[in-house]
């Protein structure tokens, strides 16, 4: 991108990156530009820019977010050489070594457009315009500029849009010495904000193979989507074995994730069957329809089953609800049967690793998986309610201790309010007077974007009447 943007109501077009005459000395992207076309906020990797020049400040492959004033236009249509600011500091001012990518600038005093309302909004009604720029992932704290004296009150904030990933280790079961387990895969999870691009996959340890997968260096991996890694297991020798997949990006100061890996070298007993189960989506907090496995004895000689395990960052949210083989002893070639359930605790993709264990210590696993999802539901308390009056709303199924976005329809008035521990609310707000006579309802928006928008049943808004007041059916109390 040459910085180019192009004036709100002019034929012109100004080339923001430059310094002087002369065109930034590094690549720049991603501009932003406010509602008056005077104020682009962009990501730069230009050292020319600013004065004195920011040598060493920020490493080859981080970013930089400036925020450019255009300055007014001259009556000839030529423009004045944009001033410039940093919109990556740190708190004592200093410029930020972390990466930051895709600036944005919020152009009304509202939260709707924030992704942390409870730290940036909460308890405050329409203000000033306020303009935000994303950080790609963590580093130092909000940076912000402020105008100078005299001027619009405004402020650039920086905020942290950290790479969130999350991971399932794996027990591979016990497997001769000399031969190969059978192929088992692991799921990578982006439940961040920002883009997470693998540089490379690697294993601790050579016995454990890595044989396939969807996960591929430099094939970036979105918030919201998933890939899997496929491991096998190769012993060489008697005893546990244990190894680390790691998937790191290849940035300085990436994200890394190391996946713990273990299996076993002897004769194996016990097999789990199906190696792998989805048990489909599922509303937080609400169990799925049990699942049926299998234990068989696959040795020459009688085991008994011990207990049943589940592993990963993701193990509580599965349950074994019927058991009919701990405690059992299994002769050869018998086999018994337990049922499992996934009760998501959050939303997103969720994984586990669920693994039997006999008297001996020999074990036998599975990979079980489900997907959590918001599903809100809300009403109201009356059908219709006077302009300025108050309404009651309730909702249940959002996520629990966290803050709602509530927006008037056909307006841009919007209100904050919190849910409890089990993601629901109950509150009582007033009727905005502006709203016009007619029927209406309210929008619920997830200012984290954890659910899509749900709208409340519609109820009808009335005009009070001068001369009685509100009729009982649509009091103001």
């Amino acid at each position: 991108m040459d910085g180019a943007v192009g004036r709100r109501g002019r034929r012109l077009l100004d080339l923001v990156s430059r310094s002087g005459d002369e065109p930034g000395d590094g690549d720049s992207r991603s501009p932003s530009l406010d509602d008056t076309g005077r104020l682009v906020v962009f990501e730069t990797a230009a050292s020319n820019l600013l004065a004195p020049s920011p040598v060493g400040a920020v490493s080859a492959d981080a970013g930089d977010l400036l925020l450019a004033d255009l300055g007014e236009v001259a009556p000839d249509g030529t423009a004045q050489a944009p001033s410039f600011a940093r919109v990556t500091v740190q708190p004592d001012g200093q410029p930020a070594s972390a990466p930051a990518a895709g600036p944005g600038i919020v152009l009304d005093g509202s939260c709707g457009g924030l992704r942390d309302a409870r730290a940036r909004c909460g308890g405050r009604g329409p203000g000033p315009p306020r303009r935000r720029a994303r950080r790609h992932r963590g580093g130092p704290g909000p940076g912000r500029i402020h105008p100078e004296p005299g001027s619009a009150a405004w402020s650039v904030v920086a905020e942290e849009y950290p790479v969130s990933v999350s991971t399932t280790d794996l027990d591979l079961g016990t497997t001769p010495v000399g031969g190969r387990s059978a192929t088992w895969y692991t799921t990578v999870a982006n439940t961040g904000d920002a883009p997470f691009v693998p540089g490379s996959i690697t294993s601790t340890n050579d016995e454990f193979q890595l044989v396939g997968g969807t996960c591929r260096p430099d094939a970036p991996l979105l918030p919201g989507e998933s890939c899997t890694i496929e491991v096998a297991h190769a012993p060489t020798a008697e005893g546990l074995a244990t190894t680390e997949i790691v998937v790191a990006e290849r940035d300085h100061g990436g994200a890394e994730v190391a996946i713990d890996v273990s299996g076993a070298a002897g004769v194996p007993s016990l097999q789990l069957t199906p190696t792998s189960s989805a048990l489909g989506p599922s509303m937080v907090g609400v169990p799925t329809t049990a699942r049926l496995v299998t234990v068989a004895n696959l040795g020459v000689v009688a085991a008994t089953v011990s207990s049943f395990s589940f592993g990963g960052d993701a193990g509580a949210d599965f349950t074994v609800v019927e058991d009919h083989c701990t405690g059992q002893t299994l002769e050869p070639s018998v086999a018994c049967d337990a049922m499992i359930v996934f009760t998501p605790t959050t939303n997103g993709p969720r994984h586990a690793t669920f693994t039997v264990s006999d008297s001996t210590g020999s074990t036998s696993s599975a990979v079980v998986s489900g997907v959590g999802e918001y599903t809100p539901v809300t009403g109201v308390a009356r059908p219709s309610v006077a302009a300025g009056g108050r309404i009651e709303a309730g909702g249940l199924g959002f996520p629990p201790d966290s803050f709602v976005s509530v927006r008037w329809s056909g307006t841009d008035l919007t209100t904050l309010i919190a849910t409890d521990a089990r993601g629901e609310f109950t509150t009582r707000l007033t009727v905005p007077a502006v709203l016009t006579a007619g029927s209406h309802h309210l929008t619920f928006v997830d200012p984290s974007g954890r659910f899509e928008p749900v709208n409340s049943p519609e109820f009808l808004v009335v005009r009070p009447t001068r001369s009685g007041g509100a009729s009982p059916a649509v009091s103001g109390d």
